[in-house]
């Protein structure tokens, strides 16, 4: 008989080359196809089982591995970095959840609270 070599299918890893082994991918790690294990996605992205690779979009992160991006939370921005939330500093806040750029300083006379 004669033995036919095949890819192991992308959203998998294939380990042991001796069998027909496939593992489906964990979230937040992904294979394109013909690999031995799988590959953690990066901080800053989502990815997909299958290695669609998406980058958070301001205002939202992710840290490794995860196959979604979280929107940042209030007391905190997420820089062009998107890899987790910086808490505000004392005396700055923000309005909203999702806040993409900065906090904004608390306004004399008033309480500011961090998150």
């Amino acid at each position: 008989g004669s033995s036919v070599c095949t890819s192991c299918p992308a959203g998998f890893e294939c380990p042991d080359t001796t069998t027909n082994t496939q593992t489906v991918c964990n979230l937040g790690y992904y294979s394109t196809g013909g690999q031995a294990k799988c590959t953690a996605c990066t901080p800053g992205y989502a990815c997909s089982a299958t290695g669609i690779i998406t980058k958070c979009i301001a205002g939202s992160y992710s840290t490794t591995p995860n196959s979604v991006c979280t929107t940042c939370p209030a007391g905190h921005y997420c820089s062009h970095t998107n890899r987790e939330p910086i808490r505000c500093e004392p005396g700055y806040y923000t309005e909203t959840i999702g806040n993409a750029t900065q906090c904004i300083l608390c306004e004399e006379g008033y309480q500011c609270q961090t998150g």
